[in-house]
């Protein structure tokens, strides 16, 4: 395995840290299992664990310019690991560029001491810095879609297997919510305080509008009802407006935006899949991804044909009964797949 600097305390065995792609490690058993990957690549750091978490923190280092070493020294990062989710989270930026740090739990605090510098020519400063890891609330839904209110009076819908985290009260600048799955944010407007969605890796900044967001097998989509939203991944932004979604794939982390006529993102809130003018393909692959089978259209003629009814509380038997009827289409099932000729 790859070596480039050790992290120990009296709660994890051993973490690793990289600064080419920082990946956490445990020892179990006698043998190494790879964890989440962090989100800042960073080197030198320090981990701790506290009430459950595990906490890395420090990795400040030497900007380049021209291939050479600048004037300036990125500050360390703090981000959160929660073992049961195998999930990082952004947390907090050290307040100053350091290295060479060691650390510390005491009474539910994390202490970093070490040397720090402003920049490459001037000597570190040894300094002491603490750190109180945030309360931070949970939402999940399980088996059933749930709705529900944020601090702030903002409104969200939780799809079924969906998961948000976020800041008791909302403590800092921003509202930062962690999610994982799909929800729909319907935002109280707050010009003094963004309201921001971290999934998969993908950021989505609002001030005060409505939108969709699910993640699912590596990609990310963003919906926007009504009001704009900023979606950043990677070093990329895009604005995304009303009756437009977002794509984002972890091959190709640049944002991808396209019109969105139709209202299928709606079907857990509404319990309707509403087609107005709703090419066949696009109903079928909603199909798939509710009902997790596998539609095949077999011509591109069908693909294309459009259609527009709404199905209220309907089944899958249903709503391809009545997509046959109205194409004069077969359905020819083999197990989870359906091909339409």
């Amino acid at each position: 395995m790859q070596v480039c600097k050790w992290a120990v305390s009296a709660v994890l065995t051993f973490w690793l840290a990289c600064a080419s792609g920082a990946v956490a490690q445990e020892a179990a058993s006698g043998a190494w299992s790879k964890k989440a990957p962090m989100r800042h690549a960073r080197n030198e750091l320090q981990a701790a664990a506290v009430n459950g978490k595990i906490y890395a923190i420090g990795g400040g280092y030497t900007e380049m310019k021209d291939g050479k070493p600048s004037d300036n020294i990125t500050s360390g990062y703090t981000e959160e690991y929660d073992p049961g989710t195998d999930t990082w989270r952004e947390r907090a930026p050290m307040p100053e560029g350091g290295t060479h740090n060691g650390i510390a739990v005491l009474d539910g605090k994390i202490y970093i001491a070490g040397g720090f510098a402003g920049n490459r020519h001037t000597l570190p400063q040894a300094a002491l810095y603490s750190y109180q890891p945030a309360q931070f609330l949970s939402v999940s839904s399980g088996a059933k879609v749930v709705l529900d209110t944020l601090p702030e009076g903002s409104v969200v819908t939780l799809n079924k297997g969906t998961a948000i985290h976020y800041r008791r009260q909302f403590a800092g600048t921003s509202r930062q919510v962690e999610m994982e799955g799909e929800a729909f944010f319907s935002v109280t407007a707050d010009k003094n305080k963004p309201f921001v969605v971290n999934t998969n890796g993908v950021s989505i900044t609002v001030l005060g509008t409505s939108f969709n967001v699910r993640t699912d097998g590596g990609k990310t989509e963003v919906v926007v009802e009504t009001g704009r939203v900023e979606v950043r991944a990677g070093d990329r932004t895009l604005r995304v407006e009303a009756h437009e979604r977002a794509l984002i794939t972890n091959d190709n982390l640049t944002p991808k935006k396209e019109s969105n006529p139709d209202q299928l993102y709606n079907y857990y809130r509404t319990n309707a899949f509403e087609c107005n003018g709703t090419p066949l393909w696009r109903l079928a692959e909603k199909l798939n991804e509710v009902y997790k089978v596998h539609i095949v259209i077999d011509s591109e003629r069908l693909r294309n044909l459009p259609l527009t009814t709404t199905f209220v509380d309907e089944s899958l038997d249903g709503i391809l009964g009545v997509v046959s009827k109205t194409f004069a289409i077969r359905i020819v099932r083999n197990g989870q797949e359906i091909m339409l000729k």
